[in-house]
């Protein structure tokens, strides 16, 4: 800046007057003329630079937005193959409520190339779940993915009461005109999407997956009509591709007692079963499916004693692999000649007043299963035992199984189960006690099940003694000549994480070449339970059976 034309300094007459109202003198007149014309001339150089610097700065700007193009062109993703691209459009996507934020509807409105490969990506569109929730599935939406899908998986749960029945009935209505294109179907059936079904009967080519759920209402599972007058439950009598069924309490009234629902599909062919469910509509199922490979049968005791089989009647599954079963006393009923794997849940044992629990033991549980293994020719190679079985209960059931490979022992109850108390945390028997006094069972000197190569306890609590308990077990079966284990399992929830010395002993059996897994995250325990329960499981690439 050019000195002269800096501003006056204090004490100075030019200061002065710049600063007070004060009149110039006419000898100072031609000084602050002068003195303005220098500014004048100055100011209009500074704009010609700034001028000048405006237009380089747009020139950069220009040229900065024509580099990032011409960079873009040689990205490697604009060589990535559209088959390539569909393929890790596919891996983003876990389901689809509508989120435009989220794949797949994001993927469209990145660029042509993008939206042109997610639209015609039929399999990006598939899956369809709709839950009513902050972000409702806009019929428009609906419509859209349901155009763009080759074939379709739906998960469709709108439960009474929450958010607007007109539009899931709108929906539902707009789904069905699709029918022939579903592939699997879950649903949870309310009294408002009932005059919808009939639109789908006869109509379901291609369903081979179907999940059938009603709503609960309080501790009553709710009919969707009244279930003195309840038809049978025939809308996919036809699906002719079915394979898969599942059913979540196909029973219930709001008042009263609940009562049965029959379900009607193409049974001859199934191969996957999974229900928790009446035992008449379990029988109805388990009679006419010859082609079953797995099953879950949860039975929920509604129908009496005089509707449960007689010692006479016999459900033939001649290609049944996988069985959980929640009462041991059906067991004998079942012919399986090629069962591998049988997960057993003891609960509720009902002993008959004054009978002792040993006596109770042998004549009940150990009749049945004495029952069940001579009438079937199945050799049983994964165990699993889920509830609340005790030492002596496991011992009753592994002395009849001496040739396993691999047993689960889950200790797992129902917080409503009449021997627990959520409230005050009393339980009849002590899930941590259970649990401590199983694992002694399993060493090598109480001679049970000397072939086990895979030994799996998971448990809904524990104690710092469990982990050593566990630990001391393995090392005996560890030290054994001719050792038959090859890996372990530990999956506690509720517990704390072993001491040093006993995770340094876990750690010398790693490195010793036992595969061991130790974890206190629920969706192990979910897990681990899943596969042992032969659970019906949609995404099967998630959770593959061991089966397949």
């Amino acid at each position: 800046m050019d000195e002269s034309l800096a501003p006056p300094q204090a004490g100075t007459r030019h200061y002065t007057l710049l600063h007070s109202n004060e009149a110039p003198d006419s000898t100072e007149i031609p000084f602050l003329q002068s003195t303005s014309s220098r500014i004048g001339a100055r100011l209009a150089v500074l704009d010609e630079e700034i001028a000048r610097l405006t237009q380089l700065t747009a020139e950069r700007a220009l040229l900065a937005a024509y580099d990032r193009q011409s960079k873009a062109v040689l990205s490697p993703v604009r060589r990535v193959p559209n088959e390539i691209l569909a393929e890790i459009f596919l891996r983003t996507s876990d389901g689809i409520g509508f989120d435009t934020t989220q794949s797949p509807w994001v993927l469209t409105h990145v660029c042509s190339r993008w939206r042109t490969v997610s639209i015609s990506t039929y399999s990006l569109w598939s899956e369809l779940w709709y839950y009513p929730g902050p972000r409702d599935f806009p019929l428009a939406a609906v419509q859209a993915q349901v155009q763009r899908a080759k074939t379709l998986r739906i998960e469709f749960y709108a439960w009474p009461g929450e958010g607007d029945a007109r539009r899931h009935t709108a929906v539902l209505h707009c789904l069905t005109q699709s029918s022939a294109r579903w592939e699997e179907l879950s649903l949870l059936v309310t009294p408002e999407l009932m005059p919808l079904l009939p639109l789908i009967r006869d109509r379901l080519p291609s369903l081979r997956r179907l999940w059938l759920a009603w709503p609960q209402l309080g501790s009553r599972w709710r009919a969707v009509e009244d279930v003195d007058d309840q038809p049978p439950f025939d809308y996919f009598r036809t699906a002719d591709s079915l394979v898969h069924l599942g059913v979540n309490r196909d029973i219930g009234s709001s008042v009263g007692e609940p009562r049965s629902i029959t379900i009607v599909v193409p049974s001859n062919q199934l191969t996957r079963y999974c229900a928790d469910a009446s035992w008449a509509t379990h029988r109805g199922i388990l009679s006419a499916s010859p082609t079953l490979v797995e099953a879950y049968v949860n039975i929920i005791d509604t129908d009496g004693p005089d509707l449960w089989p007689t010692p006479d009647e016999t459900f033939d599954l001649p290609q049944l692999r996988c069985l959980y079963i929640s009462d041991f006393k059906l067991l004998p009923n079942f012919k399986v000649p090629v069962l591998e794997q049988i997960t057993i849940e003891i609960c509720a044992l009902e002993r008959e007043d004054g009978e002792e629990l040993d006596s109770f033991i042998e004549r009940s549980l150990g009749e049945e299963l004495d029952r069940f293994i001579a009438t079937s020719s199945s050799t049983i190679r994964r165990l699993g035992l889920k509830g609340l079985p005790d030492k002596d209960v496991a011992r009753t059931i592994l002395q009849r199984f001496p040739s396993l490979d691999e047993l689960a022992i889950i200790i797992f109850w129902d917080p409503e189960d009449r021997r627990y108390d959520g409230d005050c945390g009393y339980c009849e028997w002590d899930p941590v006690e259970i649990t401590n006094d199983l694992i002694p069972l399993l060493h090598p000197d109480t001679l049970l099940c000397p072939q086990l190569s895979r030994i799996h306890l998971a448990s809904l609590m524990s104690s710092d003694l469990t982990h050593t308990l566990f630990l001391q077990m393995l090392e005996s079966r560890w030290s054994v000549p001719d050792r038959a284990l090859q890996a372990a399992t530990l999956v506690l929830q509720c517990g704390s994480s072993p001491d040093e010395e006993t995770q340094h002993g876990i750690d010398s059996l790693i490195q010793q070449g036992l595969e061991f897994s130790l974890s206190t995250e629920d969706k192990h325990l979910l897990k681990t339970m899943a596969f042992w329960m032969c659970t019906l499981e949609w995404d099967e690439h998630k959770t593959p059976s061991r089966l397949e």
